[in-house]
């Protein structure tokens, strides 16, 4: 299980994720958001709270980033969008794109 809560003390969200499966880490490892959207979908984990710990994780991520981004002065200098981000997504991408190219129809 991971908890995920906010860095500020007056955000209070919280998170808790259930891992089944050790694929987990491995796809969020290497496809990053495509890896976690891709493990929620084949079942690798699921929230403790179904109502609410999806929203919660989303609004835990944003107010960390934009944290982290007022605090930071290399974050101003530069955006988000960085070459080795670039180059995870692209191979990410057409990873994806040759699976489903080649995936017959049934």
């Amino acid at each position: 299980m991971f908890n995920f809560q906010g860095k500020d003390l007056r955000c209070h969200l919280k998170s808790v994720l259930e891992i089944y499966s050790p694929q987990f880490s491995w796809k969020v490892m290497m496809h990053a958001d495509l890896g976690l959207a891709d493990a929620y979908i084949n079942g690798d984990f699921s929230f403790v709270n179904k109502e609410t710990g999806l929203l919660n994780l989303i609004m835990i991520i944003i107010a960390n980033k934009e944290l982290n981004s007022q605090n930071s002065n290399l974050a101003k200098k530069r955006s988000w969008w960085t070459p080795m981000m670039f180059l995870t997504t692209s191979l990410a991408s057409a990873k994806h794109l040759l699976k489903n190219f080649y995936m017959q129809n049934t």
